[in-house]
């Protein structure tokens, strides 16, 4: 009887130990440590490029070693995978400043963190760089100063030389040129780009991504932790339309301590 009523305590006790160790991230094995507030062109000095590969970073840290990122490549559609597992922002660059633990939006190698500065990544160091009025150094910046905004942009994208776009999320509005000059309108209102763009709130959003070989955009919300895409459909007299949103575990397996928090 005491043997039968030890092997039970035991058994409860080993049950409840394998309670305690389970996982609310993304991959089910761990507790979250990384949650993405950030994804860019995976832009690295000394690896070759390629278009379809993108760095997902988590800068809200108070310390750089903390601050990581990984890199993924596009399989399909809805399907990346790891290149390059989870290392630190000093590994990319020496130099980010500690207090900077989210940008508006980043290229690969200049990360925008407001109107006053950005960083820059050149030669293995990270630079502060300050905007110049009179000789903006980014097309976001001379086009917000034309626009009239006094916003910080969430994103910008160039589908081609004649259609580049600065999205503006937490207001709604996005870029686009009209009458010879750029203006800022409604998502919803965007020829071309309108009835896609009605098909959601974009509060949330946390960045944008362009996939030139499949031809989409992809909208990130890692606050409630799902994404959706728009793309140009052939049988709609290739109209631009919304993929539902579907959640970040769909499109990666997410390293270990990395999810939603």
């Amino acid at each position: 009887m005491k043997r039968i009523f030890y092997l039970l305590i035991s058994g409860l006790s080993f049950f409840a130990s394998c309670k305690k160790g389970d996982s609310k991230g993304g991959n089910g094995s761990t507790a979250v440590t990384h949650t993405p507030n950030l994804i860019t062109v995976a832009y690295e000095p000394g690896v070759p490029f390629n278009e379809l590969s993108f760095h997902i970073y988590d800068l809200n840290h108070d310390d750089n070693k903390d601050k990581k990122f990984f890199r993924v490549k596009f399989q399909t559609v809805d399907s990346a995978t790891i290149e390059i597992s989870p290392r630190s922002i000093d590994s990319l660059g020496i130099g980010w400043p500690t207090e900077i633990k989210q940008v508006a939006f980043g290229s690969g190698a200049e990360f925008i963190v407001n109107r006053e500065f950005y960083l820059n990544l050149s030669s293995g160091s990270f630079r502060k760089i300050n905007y110049s009025t009179t000789n903006p150094q980014h097309a976001w910046y001379s086009v917000s100063l034309a626009a009239g905004s006094s916003a910080v942009p969430d994103a910008e994208i160039a589908f081609s030389s004649s259609d580049y776009r600065i999205f503006y999320f937490s207001t709604g509005q996005v870029s686009t040129y009209l009458n010879n000059k750029y203006v800022l309108v409604d998502m919803g209102s965007v020829a071309g780009l309108g009835q896609a763009f009605r098909a959601y709130s974009w509060g949330n959003v946390t960045d944008v991504i362009y996939n030139p070989r499949l031809l989409r955009l992809y909208f990130f919300d890692f606050k409630n932790w799902t994404y959706w895409t728009i793309f140009k459909d052939p049988n709609l007299n290739y109209e631009w339309v919304a993929d539902p949103p579907k959640s970040l575990d769909r499109f990666v397996k997410w390293p270990e301590g990395w999810g939603k928090k």
